[in-house]
């Protein structure tokens, strides 16, 4: 079983979330990261990480840059006239 207690992530004005769903044998985290305006980023970037333990804070921060690139290339995309 794991710690209660999980992480504390900001990198780059993006936070690390969690929530902890208990039923009767089994305890598992939901994992979740915010931008600035409290919006959570789309599930694809947290979905490989295990409901049993905690991302590590190189996890977290290569789903945020993964987030940030796809933004920056969807905009860019558009502004250069592809």
């Amino acid at each position: 079983m794991f710690n209660l207690e999980g992480p504390e992530w900001e990198w780059c004005g993006y936070t690390y979330h969690y929530d902890i769903h208990e039923d009767e044998d089994t305890r598992k985290i939901w994992h979740e990261i915010k931008d600035t305006c409290g919006n959570s980023l789309p599930l694809k970037y947290t979905t490989d990480w295990s409901p049993y333990r905690w991302p590590t804070e190189e996890q977290f921060q290569t789903s945020v840059v993964e987030y940030m690139l796809v933004q920056y290339f969807n905009k860019e995309k558009y502004s250069v006239g592809f």
